[in-house]
């Protein structure tokens, strides 16, 4: 059990707690980093796994001011290992599990019995909790709660403990009253005029979890199965209707048991299934009006299942200003960090690491929070030597100052990713669960000969809606593709609106304008209304000329007919967006607000040497 933590509230009022923490050593030093599997727990203390017929040991050292114990609710155990305060005729030998004393340490047993496991039918685990038990109401009140899953033999993975086939969120809805807290500092109330309601109530939080309004870490995919487990330690008036908005709850995991909201009551616990909707922000709150009111309620993630796209790396997309290194050697800069980078100098590349040397990392800035889902990497060769990292771990970051080291599954406090086994070929590794961040940093830890990389980021915009709509792939097709005009080259070939495709190859592979003024345009028919959240651009080469257009213009239609001009909020000037400064770079701008509408139509307003542009667009259907 942890120290007293302090959390500011509304008023200038500082209101303490005291909470549950898992340690990685007997001496109770080392804390265990919350990775991003626990981020959703807020308050809670960690997540005790076990399945049916386990024993499970916790040795439980008491860091706070005042004695504290661990009591485990639904499971089995001795007397001795209770963790409950109450007068029987027990020996006091039988009591010393009751109240643990300030840096006093013991060891709790508890058995998870067939009685404690999950029914049949039913989800695969089943919930509980431990607590502490002096003073049960002031004890949890204070903060000393934490989340226990039974599970069926075989359900979890043997190392990390964490379920192998679904994504898991433990919910704990609550009104805490900080004057059930041993640490409420019964101060005078404040000296303006409140009602007596007001005064009742003005220690209260409706909290999930502890959090109110927002609970970070509730991200899941498209269509993926998410196992909830609800709880419920509040007083007898608390009852709370949970509700997912836009979602289906599956009550003992079977189609005939479907729900829409699901009546949690007091001292009660309850694992529903949810197989997540379509992608984007969508609300979890409770059905009560009053606790809702008052912040019971959080935004909650469905990420788009194709949320593996390149970020830009190896297109131009991110720019060289927005990747940075700790340090590099020769002119092994990092900005020639892209995947696929060619040259003599083609990678970041760092000297050898001493034992004492603290690790190099190269950074990326996104300029913007993005969900995170994948990295590829490659090493580099100069002449006939190979140089690569072998094994790397990243760091992420939302404010270039408080970082976060992914910890994934991992058993350790720590991933250690494997990296590239030569200088060429690439290595491709998965972010689960996805990172939501701005700054990504990666740290090699091996590497033969010395630390190389060439990299490339995968994921998707954090609010969704960012795939692309099919220019690139062909599912628009060539009709949908017009322009004010295009250019018949002198050999035969004609640079027609059709060829206006993203990475487009051949000897004619883009559209190019007959001619060159700003009454040119690009439209693209999209057949119906969609969203339209970006677009990239990208010039092309013909013969020694290189084309591209520098800035342009969005007009957008419902019909084809009556065009309005794309301008940002508030502004009755359109807005012009900056275009590519080389031939074969990409470079992505975002509608935002978004467009919606079927016909988009790109206006040309300067160009180097001819109008000529390749492009795909981004966005989703409306439901």
């Amino acid at each position: 059990m942890d120290s007293e933590d302090e959390d500011a509230v509304p008023e200038g009022t500082v209101y303490k707690k005291v909470v549950f923490r898992k340690y990685l050593d007997s001496t109770f030093t080392k804390r265990d980093p919350r990775g991003e599997y626990e981020e959703h727990l807020g308050i809670l203390g960690p997540v005790i796994r076990a399945e049916v017929d386990d024993v499970i040991q916790v040795r439980f050292k008491n860091l706070a001011s005042r004695p504290y114990s661990l009591h485990a609710h639904g499971l089995s155990y001795e007397k001795s290992s209770e963790g409950k305060t109450y007068e029987d005729d027990s020996p006091e030998w039988f009591k010393e599990d009751n109240a643990i004393q300030p840096n006093r340490s013991y060891t709790y047993v508890w058995h998870a019995t067939g009685r404690s496991g999950p029914e049949n039918p039913g989800s695969a685990c089943r919930a509980w909790a431990y607590y502490s038990a002096v003073n049960t109401e002031k004890d949890i009140h204070s903060g000393l709660i934490g989340p226990l899953l039974i599970c069926r033999k075989g359900t979890l993975h043997k190392e990390s403990k964490m379920p192998v086939d679904t994504r898991e969120f433990v919910l704990l809805f609550m009104v805490f009253d900080e004057k059930k807290s041993w640490y409420y500092d019964k101060k005078p109330e404040r000296s303006w005029r409140r009602t007596s309601s007001e005064v009742k109530h003005s220690h209260e939080f409706h909290a999930i979890n502890g959090m109110v309004y927002n609970l970070p870490g509730l991200r899941m995919y498209e269509q993926e199965w998410v196992r909830l487990h609800l709880l419920n330690l509040g007083g007898s008036r608390d009852i709370h209707v949970v509700h997912f908005h836009g979602q289906t709850l599956l009550e003992n995991g079977t189609r005939q048991h479907q729900l829409g909201v699901w009546p949690l009551l007091p001292g009660s616990f309850k694992t529903l299934e949810m197989k997540a909707s379509k992608p984007g922000w969508w609300l979890l709150d409770t059905q009560v009006g009053e606790n809702q009111r008052a912040g019971m309620r959080t935004p909650f993630l469905i990420m788009d299942r194709e949320c593996r796209m390149p970020m830009g790396l190896s297109t131009g997309v991110v720019a060289d200003r927005q990747i940075k290194a700790s340090e590099f050697v020769g002119s092994w800069e990092p900005k020639l960090a892209r995947l696929n980078n060619g040259g003599s100098y083609n990678a970041w590349m760092t000297e050898k690491m001493s034992e004492f040397d603290t690790q190099p990392w190269i950074q990326v800035d996104m300029e913007r929070e993005v969900l995170f889902t994948g990295i590829q990497s490659q090493g580099a060769k100069h002449y006939l030597k190979s140089y690569y990292t072998t094994e790397f771990r990243v760091a992420y970051s939302s404010d270039q100052t408080n970082w976060q080291i992914f910890k994934g599954n991992s058993t350790r406090n720590v991933m250690y990713f494997d990296g590239n086994s030569d200088a060429s070929s690439i290595k491709e590794n998965r972010f689960d669960p996805p990172i939501v961040a701005r700054y990504i940093r990666v740290y090699p830890t091996r590497f033969f000969n010395r630390p190389a990389l060439r990299l490339e980021l995968q994921g998707c915009e954090i609010n969704g809606c960012s795939t692309p709509l099919g220019v690139e792939s062909r599912k628009i097709e060539d009709k949908q593709i017009t322009a004010s005009s295009f250019k018949t080259s002198w050999w035969g070939g004609s640079w027609e609106p059709s060829l206006a495709r993203l990475n487009a190859q051949g000897r004619v592979n883009a559209w190019q304008a007959k001619a060159n003024n700003n009454r040119q345009w690009l439209q693209i028919d999209l057949l119906k209304v969609k969203k339209i959240t970006a677009i990239v651009t990208q010039g092309c080469k013909s013969l020694s000329s290189e084309m591209y257009v520098k800035s342009y213009t969005v007009h957008y239609s419902d019909g084809g007919v009556d065009w309005t001009p794309y301008r940002q909020r508030s502004s009755m000037v359109d807005k012009i967006f900056e275009g590519n400064s080389n031939f074969k770079g990409h470079v992505k701008n975002f509608f935002n607000p978004p467009i919606i509408s079927r016909y988009i139509r790109i206006i040309p307003k300067t160009w180097n040497q001819s109008i000529a542009l390749r492009l795909e667009l981004f966005g989703c259907d409306i439901d």
